[in-house]
């Protein structure tokens, strides 16, 4: 593993340095290393941020470099690769989206073949009918060397990366937690399958623990890495529909299986495809939407985008406009902007990520200057 990897690591570690900050950093001072090795007075004068920001880098320095050492042993160890948004086999397609993490964690390969890639999510508790339906879809399309993407949760991740690895298709599962964490427990048995035929991904250090916050988080990279999500069963409220409304923003196809109006389970679905989703009944309803015969290909599409620019997503600049220094209630932000509670969370996710809100209790949010 390459020396400034050790650097990379220590400053992702820095608590207060999200996605925005950490690439603002890069583009003021060129490496991780010339960060560390800068006063938090000259930090401030060339990035622009917060005081109390560049005093943080400083401050939990020491902290972060312990704790990267034990990092580096775990990760030599356990044969685990940390791939930074700076080298050549970053996953171009995650590239594409806002506050792409600055480092990846990888057990196993990312291949070239991985940009012809599929998301899948649904429901930790599906019908006997939405194991099926996930069965069979995701057979078909490893039939075609298509990837699959989820997120290893119990249910219909675990079982889109299980029928991937029956046909010896590649699967690729994204973590919200460490690399060196047994969550779900008990799955260290396919989670050394997928590392034989795909790989473990996460931009979590080793030791996060699966806390609720990270799994809104981490459905920003399933979506990321994917050409299109496919739901396939999801309450109203459910961490699937976050991950579609993900695939939206960052230019993605957004799938939906329908399912039996009577079912709990076929309301978020359903939902979707009311608001425009693809109706799925056959792999082929995928194929032609993400995979035409003719023109350019869904690939070379989303690289010509420009989702890296400063711009910020409509809903999202919606809610900074309405937003200042004194803490502002969620609902309130819903009533200013007229915006669904759903789209207000997603937007003040991305923005808290993004580093440029901050949230208080009582669900109070603020505006960084």
């Amino acid at each position: 593993m390459r020396q400034d990897i050790r650097d990379w690591i220590a400053l992702s570690r820095i608590s207060s340095i999200t996605p925005h900050r950490f690439k603002r950093l890069l583009d003021a001072l060129g490496e991780p290393g010339c960060v560390f090795q800068t006063s938090p007075e000259e930090i401030q004068s060339r990035t622009g941020l917060q005081d109390k920001y560049c005093t943080q880098i400083l401050e939990q320095r020491e902290k972060v470099f312990e704790q990267t050492d034990k990092d580096l042993n775990y990760l030599s160890r356990e044969n685990i690769s940390v791939c930074t948004y700076k080298d050549a086999d970053y996953p171009q397609l995650l590239l594409q989206i806002h506050s792409f993490p600055p480092i990846l964690y990888i057990k196993g390969l990312i291949t070239e073949a991985d940009e012809n890639s599929i998301g899948m999510v649904g429901t930790r508790r599906p019908t006997p009918y939405g194991i099926s339906v996930t069965k069979n879809l995701s057979i078909a399309l490893a039939e075609k060397g298509i990837t699959i993407v989820s997120g290893l949760a119990r249910g219909i991740d675990t079982v889109s990366h299980q029928s991937a690895l029956e046909m010896h298709g590649r699967t690729l599962a994204v973590l919200g937690c460490g690399l060196d964490v047994d969550y779900p427990s008990g799955s260290s048995a396919l989670k050394e399958r997928i590392c034989e035929n795909g790989a473990l991904i996460t931009e979590f250090p080793i030791g996060s623990y699966p806390a609720p916050f990270n799994f809104p988080v981490r459905n920003r990279i399933i979506s990321g890495l994917s050409l299109g999500i496919i739901v396939v069963e999801a309450a109203e409220k459910s961490g699937a529909l976050i991950t579609a409304d993900y695939a939206l923003q960052q230019n993605r196809e957004v799938f939906a299986v329908p399912g039996p109006v009577t079912y709990e389970t076929s309301r978020g679905t359903n939902q979707l495809i009311k608001q425009g989703a693809k109706l799925v009944e056959s792999v082929e309803d995928i194929l032609e939407e993400v995979f035409p015969n003719s023109g350019i290909s869904r690939v070379e599409k989303i690289k010509a985008q420009t989702l890296t620019s400063l711009a910020l997503p409509l809903n999202e600049e919606k809610c900074l406009e309405v937003m200042g220094i004194e803490p502002l209630h969620i609902d309130q932000i819903v009533e200013n902007t007229g915006l669904s509670s759903q789209e207000v969370s997603i937007s003040l996710l991305n923005l808290e990520l993004e580093g440029y809100i901050n949230q208080v209790a009582g669900k109070r949010y603020f505006r960084n200057l």
